[in-house]
């Protein structure tokens, strides 16, 4: 009896200590860094936007409404980002959407540059806040009847991977480089964690509820929509061919359910072979600029980052979304 209760004691105290982890993890605000360029739909003249606010929880989260200037597309997008700054880092993707004939909702999570919220808070959030975006949708008489896709990327990419499970209007997801579940990109990150998977899914269950341990293998299996799944082989972030040989798996019999590596690709798929080596290079000098942010070297350094590189589409990667979603 001795031992069980001290066996449950040592369970208790790392189900304590994981919780304090993962709050202290995001406790803080993930906002644009205020040294670097983010484009807005006032940096192109081809761009509309319309400002929308929406609940999520207690918060208020804010995005825009993306069309083409002058027209109104007759099919839906709805944008997820990845984490690190607001929906703005990916202007560059999402124009290419809008061009390609989408009105395109993008916003961001709790505690997200344009949203309210003094922290992130944690992962999951994220399907909460993907769930209120198609709530406020619904709310919406020029949204609602409108076919809607789901594009997102990394933290994104897990949103829209388990897309299908959260809402179900949804035609067709694509999710770059997105992560199956939370446990696993926490070991990633932190390879002493990856015993402690179970601790990691009870915590984001207290937090979040049921979907704080929903994961992108279980909507592969339960979804019958299209779904593409883009990642890149040399991924820091993500075991790709593990992940990816576990969804084809799961897929075997889906062939709605499609694949696409990039061989020479890290985490950021969609950029160019270019434009992802030199993002690399800007973010391995960064670390060092950050340092001293308001040095003059540093700030020669922020103002010589070349931002039409840096967010230089492939466009090979494009024309794989784009005949899927089209045919």
């Amino acid at each position: 009896m001795d031992i069980l209760l001290i066996i449950l004691g040592v369970l208790v105290l790392i189900q304590i200590g994981i919780l304090l982890l993962l709050f202290l993890s995001f406790n803080h605000r993930g906002d644009n860094d205020k040294n670097l360029k983010y484009f807005t739909h006032e940096d192109f003249d081809d761009l509309d936007a319309t400002l929308i606010e929406f609940p999520s929880r207690k918060h208020t989260l804010r995005g825009y409404i993306y069309r083409p200037k002058g027209e109104t597309p007759h099919r839906l997008m709805v944008f997820n980002m990845g984490i690190g700054a607001g929906h703005h880092a990916y202007m560059h993707v999402i124009r290419a959407f809008v061009l390609h004939d989408y009105t395109v909702v993008a916003y961001d999570y709790t505690g997200c540059q344009m949203s309210d919220g003094k922290r992130m808070g944690g992962l999951p959030q994220a399907l909460l806040d993907f769930q209120a975006v198609m709530e406020y949708i619904a709310t919406r008489d020029e949204l609602k009847s409108l076919p809607i896709d789901v594009v997102g990327h990394s933290w994104g990419g897990y949103v829209t991977g388990i897309a299908p499970r959260l809402a179900k209007n949804i035609r067709k997801v694509i999710s770059m480089s997105g992560f199956n579940r939370v446990p696993e990109v926490i070991a990633s990150n932190r390879p002493m964690l990856k015993v402690m998977g179970p601790f990691v899914d009870f915590a984001n269950y207290l937090m979040f509820g049921p979907v704080g341990v929903y994961d992108i293998a279980s909507s592969i299996r339960d979804t019958n929509i299209p779904m593409l799944f883009i990642a890149g082989s040399r991924d820091p972030f993500i075991d790709t061919n593990k992940q990816i040989n576990k969804f084809q798996l799961l897929a075997k019999n889906k062939p709605l359910i499609e694949f696409h590596i990039e061989g020479k690709k890290n985490h950021n798929p969609y950029l160019s072979e270019a434009g992802e080596a030199y993002f690399i290079e800007v973010l391995k000098k960064k670390r060092v600029f950050d340092k001293k942010r308001e040095s003059p070297e540093s700030q020669e350094f922020y103002k010589a980052i070349n931002y039409d590189l840096i967010t230089e589409n492939d466009e090979n990667v494009f024309k794989v979304m784009f005949d899927f979603l089209d045919k």
